[in-house]
């Protein structure tokens, strides 16, 4: 079948190349015109025996049927992927040339009967892997933008989550300089609706919240920090230098000030959870369950379950961009937890990138509401 230029000017139609510019024909027809190039060697090695030529050339043929079989699977994953790119004449149907191979493979049955199956292969699997080598290139010059422009690539879940915690990185070195410049210049802005202490008597009362999180999403935990303490809190955050604990048993002050706070907010965060091979493929709350499993104990765990059993405010916090869906099944793994479980009924709170600061205002607006917080 002949055709014109390829319709699709954004990209070159691949599909349509290889069909015309195909040397397959032309490499059966070579095989045909020389049937004795390898039929005195083969007949030398078999000796006359006429039972061992003929097991020879049938496995032969076996291989070259397989080759054309290789053949029509290319060609159909070609087709395939042009009439994914909209491609008007690749059919959705399979590849109208793909009688060839039936003929092609007649072909090369019958040349081997000659003993020239030797050449036929050689040429058939060289075409074969230049024409895939090809056509992958066109493939990734088409996923990257530079040869369709019409062609909308979605990325993988894991670049979203590494984009996002880039992002909150970007957001939390921000805010730590704006904070910086606000302990140097200016005291903390209060929210005028609520009646607030100064900041020396409410630093003797301890912390108002207490922030649970997995070190692997620091950042984000200091950009909520940050926004709450503009409210006028006192927010515990165990890897800030302020927040610093004394010399001594780590868990122990940590339980301490975690016993003496009474509100916490717990950060729902997706993978990874850790730098370690446990952990990394782990959402936080999925870290909890497997360490459940492996009799480990796990910090994040017991700072929840000692919040609920004292019943404090406990605010489940996660990012917006994940949705519903997301909170909702990491929240139903506490489930079979009985320490934690009372976290699965708590109402949740998203923050989000691009309304961060409107979004930590709902939890303040829970948090005063609640009356946990004495201002």
């Amino acid at each position: 079948m002949a055709f014109n230029a390829p319709p699709v000017p954004q990209a070159p139609n691949f599909f349509l190349k290889y069909k015309t510019q195909s040397k397959t024909n032309e490499v059966y027809l070579y095989a045909c015109l020389c049937p004795y190039l390898a039929h005195g060697e083969i007949t030398e090695f078999t000796k006359g025996n006429n039972e061992c030529f003929s097991w020879f050339m049938f496995w032969w043929a076996c291989g070259g049927c397989m080759i054309e079989e290789q053949r029509k699977s290319l060609e159909t994953k070609i087709h395939n992927w042009h009439a994914s790119q909209g491609d008007p004449l690749a059919s959705k149907t399979a590849p109208d040339v793909a009688a060839h191979n039936n003929l092609g493979a007649i072909l090369c049955c019958a040349a081997m009967l000659y003993g020239s199956g030797l050449i036929c292969w050689g040429c058939a699997i060289a075409e074969n892997l230049g024409v895939k080598r090809n056509f992958e290139q066109v493939q990734v010059h088409s996923q990257v933008g530079l040869t369709h422009v019409h062609q909308q690539t979605v990325p993988p879940v894991q670049q979203q989550m590494l984009q996002q915690q880039f992002q909150q990185h970007q957001r939390y070195m921000q805010e730590q300089q704006a904070q910086q410049m606000k302990q140097k210049n200016v005291q903390l802005t209060i929210n005028p609706l609520a009646d607030v202490s100064t900041s020396s008597e409410r630093k003797k009362e301890g912390y108002d919240i207490f922030m649970s999180y997995r070190r692997s999403h620091t950042g984000v935990a200091k950009s909520i920090k940050y926004e709450l303490q503009s409210f006028g809190y006192r927010v515990f955050l165990d890897i800030e230098r302020e927040d610093g604990l004394g010399a001594g048993d780590f868990q122990n002050q940590l339980e301490k000030v975690a016993d003496a706070t009474p509100v916490f907010v717990v950060l729902v965060t997706p993978r990874p959870s850790g730098d370690d091979d446990v952990r990394f493929p782990l959402s936080s709350f999925e870290t909890i369950v497997e360490y459940n499993r492996r009799g480990w104990t796990d910090y994040c765990q017991i700072e929840i379950s000692r919040a609920l059993a004292a019943n404090k405010l406990v605010i489940p916090v996660y990012n917006g961009s994940q949705g519903t869906s997301f909170i909702g099944q990491q929240l139903g793994l506490l489930r079979g937890l009985d320490d934690v479980a009372g976290l699965a009924s708590k109402n949740a709170y998203p923050y989000h990138e691009d309304l961060f600061k409107a979004s930590i205002q709902v939890i303040h607006n829970a948090i005063v509401e609640s009356g946990a917080v004495k201002f």
